[in-house]
């Protein structure tokens, strides 16, 4: 798919218009530089390409974000879109060169609740149905339900300091190291059945370290254990009291209920705290389904196949893998809900009959003719109790996390055990040097760099466990074009799946930052010239060689005078 055109409305009036093409694509800022070589119109060169994100599923509030030169530009911004009910229309085509070509036209605004409008080939779509919506259009082979859209075209979105200076740690800093792992076996066509259990037992490990925290509440086991042995020796010493003052057998009774009520409430306590925690775990999996942080899958499956003809695994697959990876990762963590929820249920039950008994023997108790040492006794008790119970309840569901986690532990040692083998190792060794032989050849053309994917076997700080750590070398020694790499993973594969046929978007969209200069632009641009790419970048005129300033590579010129919106939107 291809750019064809995006339109920003207002109402019936239509604000611009701009009409792309193969090749390169430039939006050009006009405006005169400040002495110290700094714009500070902010004419919306980069919005450009905010709103074109914004129109495949991109974030509403990262539009506003960066706007101007503080919050309050950034929220005039924003009001000034909501305000005059601003309506952005993209439109894609399979084939730039085919007026019949299939076009997807998608429309959204940037209203809230019920005036929101979202509209792909002019059905209205749910928010909640736009991502999988989209993707069942864009990739139509994909049989997967609910698929993750965002994140499988997020290096076509290369504008932010993150995007522009990472090449392949483009993930969710969410995200751990096992993840990566998954993923890069997966796209370097590296089979391993053991990969999702093992990404859910160590959802599940990290759920029981969790519930484990929670349930200490800032204290330690051993302070625990101290506490329990002292509040025992206190309940002995006032029931030997109240032994003294009276023998009546109630007295007994009230003791054993509340015991039962304070350790009923703290079961209730603990079960809602593991319940919780296991929700938190589902909504994070949700969240990394929909939109994790609006970059992900497709940057690391163009970063394999661009440059490993041999792989087998193509997009959608990799849509296939991503989804049901976190389609069995949720259900393994979520499996416990059903029976903690009716165990809940259970002991809320419990607690109403207890309360009843105890409110019934203290009726009791009331009618006695008692002395008032004897109900200070029975205060004291029932505050020891809570605490007791409370404590007890803390240490036996500690003792049970530890049981789970040494299970866990052993089930994930032996995955890891043949995961991390020098076997194992040696398939992959294999794989990235298939890999290698393209990426140094795209690297060598555009920068003259010998950029290689590299991979070491190190142990993860945060879980003490081996991970493999991939990473970006250069054979040169130089120091590395953070952009360079990027821009080379992302060239490199449009090529190869056109060569392929592969389903991709044949456009990228790039913000320089000055670390393209115009040698290197050159290249790039006789490069997608010669590969039927698309590539979209603002620049400031001042700043270009003028053989690229060339009208053929205009596609908008934006200026103090001529901004975006046509309008002095921060004033």
């Amino acid at each position: 798919m291809f750019i064809k055109t995006l339109k920003i409305s207002k109402g019936n009036e239509c604000i611009r218009e701009i009409s792309f093409h193969k090749g390169l694509n430039l939006i050009v800022d006009n405006s005169p530089l400040n002495e110290d070589d700094s714009v500070i119109y902010h004419v919306g060169k980069t919005t450009v390409l905010k709103l074109i994100s914004f129109c495949l599923c991109g974030d509403t509030s990262y539009i506003s974000s960066n706007i101007g030169n503080n919050k309050e530009d950034s929220d005039r911004f924003r009001n000034y879109l909501i305000n005059n009910k601003i309506l952005i229309t993209l439109v894609l085509t399979e084939d730039l060169d085919d007026i019949n070509s299939k076009e997807v036209v998608i429309e959204r605004n940037f209203q809230l609740g019920k005036n929101a409008l979202i509209k792909i080939n002019g059905k209205k779509i749910l928010k909640r149905y736009f991502e999988s919506e989209l993707a069942s259009i864009i990739f139509p082979k994909s049989d997967v339900a609910n698929p993750s859209f965002i994140p499988l075209i997020t290096h076509n979105f290369r504008y932010s300091n993150h995007n522009l200076h990472r090449a392949l740690k483009t993930l969710n800093r969410e995200n751990t190291e096992e993840e990566y792992d998954s993923l890069y076996l997966y796209i370097l066509s590296i089979t391993f059945k053991g990969i999702a259990k093992k990404q859910s037992i160590s959802t599940q490990i990290n759920e029981e370290y969790m519930y484990r925290l929670k349930l200490l509440k800032g204290q330690n086991v051993k302070s625990y254990e101290i506490a329990i042995a002292d509040i025992n020796r206190e309940i002995s010493n006032l029931n030997k009291e109240m032994a003294a003052l009276s023998n009546n057998d109630v007295f007994m009774e009230l003791n054993n209920i509340r015991y039962k009520k304070y350790r009923n409430n703290a079961l209730i306590e603990s079960l809602n705290i593991r319940k919780d925690i296991i929700l938190d775990t589902q909504k994070d999996m949700d969240k990394q389904r929909a939109s994790i942080d609006e970059r992900h899958i497709e940057q690391l499956y163009r970063e394999a196949k661009t440059y490993l003809p041999n792989i087998r695994k193509n997009f959608d697959d990799l849509a296939l893998y991503h989804n049901e990876m976190m389609i069995e990762k949720t259900k393994f963590a979520t499996q416990e809900i059903p029976s903690l929820t009716k165990r809940i249920e259970n002991k809320e039950h419990n607690a109403i009959d207890l309360n009843k008994k105890e409110g019934e023997l203290l009726d009791f108790i009331n009618t006695q003719n008692m002395d008032n040492s004897v109900f200070d006794i029975l205060e004291k008790l029932d505050v020891l109790y809570m605490f007791k119970c409370d404590y007890e309840v803390i240490l036996n569901k500690i003792k049970q996390s530890e049981i789970n986690i040494q299970k866990l532990e052993k089930t994930l040692n032996a995955i890891n055990q043949e995961l991390y083998s020098d076997e194992f190792e040696e398939r992959l060794k294999t794989q990235i040097n298939k890999f290698n032989e393209y990426f140094v050849q795209i690297s060598k053309e555009i920068y003259d760099e010998q950029y290689v994917l590299n991979f070491n076997k190190e142990i993860n700080r945060n879980t003490d466990k081996t991970v493999y750590n991939f990473n970006v070398f250069n054979l040169n020694l130089r120091a590395n074009k953070k952009q360079g790499e990027s821009l080379c993973f992302d060239l490199a594969y449009i090529k190869f799946t056109n060569e392929e046929r592969f389903s991709c978007l044949h456009f990228l969209l790039n913000e320089n930052k000055d670390l393209l200069d115009y040698i290197h632009l050159l290249k790039v641009s006789n490069f997608i010239n010669q590969n039927n790419i698309q590539l979209v970048i603002p620049l400031l005129s001042n700043k270009i060689e003028e053989s690229l300033l060339d009208k053929s590579n205009i596609v908008l010129e934006l200026s103090k005078e001529d901004k975006l919106f046509k309008a002095d939107i921060l004033q």
